[in-house]
């Protein structure tokens, strides 16, 4: 279970990051308003290139959001060049019409009709202020040539990124204690227990990311045998759990973000189980192999897993930060009681085994490192 969801969670992240870099170019993807080649379905002409904003662009300018659109360019003696709008530039609203990004920008411009006399509300340099202009028809000749304003980008959003994750989880261990006290072992915390991991994210758009988590728990130890000496016995716990997550960031401000998302995956307990006084006889013959005192096993459980969670991240420097996460999880097992694992994908029902849930609390701190 622990090696299928590592490997589908690596090519998860690796998927994530891809696409994150993806974004990372120089360039972003500009547009020429008034470029008939460009944007057939105008009818008024602004002459300016414009682009969304990330929140690493904002941080740069001391823009405390990533709403409106960046002008990074402006054609000259267009209808924006009269009017003083300038490189730098970001267009909040139209209309009071607050501006999410691109996508709005080019719905409400679509619509305009030469003739109309609109109000735009600009940022320039920590300062806003109104401004109205009369839309203006596309010129007869068209900008052939023009050189790109282009913005260079440090990073991408300080959400994006991955690290090693450490988790306390609350599961419910009673049937696994009970298991562990009348073998002689020790009992795990009910408390919680102390799991790691790793996780990773990239954007898919709209401040939305997708990206993978995988943490675990893992004890391992040797008693002796108190009804017999010569005998010693052995145990490994294992508790995972991971899967695809699928976040929303809420921007609070240029160094804090919120997020609400859900992991979707799988987990479970696997015990691997040894009684044995270290005395192996070559099997050649049916009592050596049947009769032997000596006992090896792994018992184990599996679910499907979900996981609501929120998080707070603390930008610290462009590349670093502090995630904070709570979240809750829970498992459905979709066969009853627990399993012997056998050769390969095999599995063995444990007559009598108890239906052990799985589900509980995680909280989680540490650091994040964004791409």
């Amino acid at each position: 279970m622990k090696a299928t969801l590592f490997t589908f969670l690596t090519l998860i992240m690796l998927a994530a990051s891809l696409g994150a870099q993806s974004g990372n170019t120089e360039d972003y993807d500009l547009k020429i308003f008034g470029n008939p080649a460009a944007v057939t379905e105008s009818k008024v002409y602004f002459g300016i290139f414009t682009q969304n904003l990330t929140w690493d662009i904002a941080d740069e300018m001391g823009y405390n959001s990533t709403d409106g659109v960046l002008i990074t360019g402006v054609v000259d003696d267009s209808p924006a060049s009269e009017h003083g709008l300038q490189e730098g530039d970001i267009i909040t609203h139209i209309n009071g019409s607050l501006l999410k990004g691109q996508d709005d920008f080019d719905q409400i411009r679509s619509q305009l009709m030469p003739g109309d006399e609109i109000m735009l509300t600009i940022w320039r340099e920590g300062d806003q202020f109104d401004m109205n202009m009369v839309m203006q028809p596309r010129p007869g000749k068209t900008v052939t040539k023009i050189e790109k304003k282009i913005v260079k980008k440090s990073g991408a959003s300080a959400y994006s990124g991955g690290s090693y994750v450490p988790m306390w989880f609350t599961p419910e261990v009673d049937d696994v204690n009970a298991m562990l006290g009348h073998l002689g072992f020790d009992k795990l915390n009910e408390d919680g227990l102390f799991m790691q991991g790793m996780a990773g994210r990239g954007p898919v758009g709209k401040n939305f990311f997708i990206g993978g988590m995988l943490v675990t728990y893992s004890d391992s130890y040797t008693v002796q045998n108190t009804l017999d000496a010569s005998y010693h016995d052995y145990i490994k716990y294992d508790i995972t759990f991971g899967g695809v997550t699928l976040e929303k960031a809420i921007p609070l401000g240029r160094k804090v973000n919120l997020g609400v998302g859900v992991m979707l995956g799988g987990g479970g307990h696997a015990i691997e189980l040894i009684h044995s006084n270290a005395d192996y006889t070559w099997p050649e013959n049916d009592s050596t192999f049947f009769n032997t005192g000596n006992y090896q096993a792994t018992i184990q459980r599996n679910y499907l897993a979900v996981q609501p969670k929120a998080e707070i991240l603390i930008s610290l420097l462009p590349w670093l930060g502090i995630r904070a996460e709570a979240g809750y999880a829970y498992g459905y097992a979709p066969k009853k009681g627990w399993r012997v694992k056998g050769m390969g994908e095999d599995t063995f029902a444990i007559s009598g085994s108890p239906n052990t849930p799985f589900q509980g609390l995680t909280l989680s701190i540490g650091p994040w490192f964004s791409f």
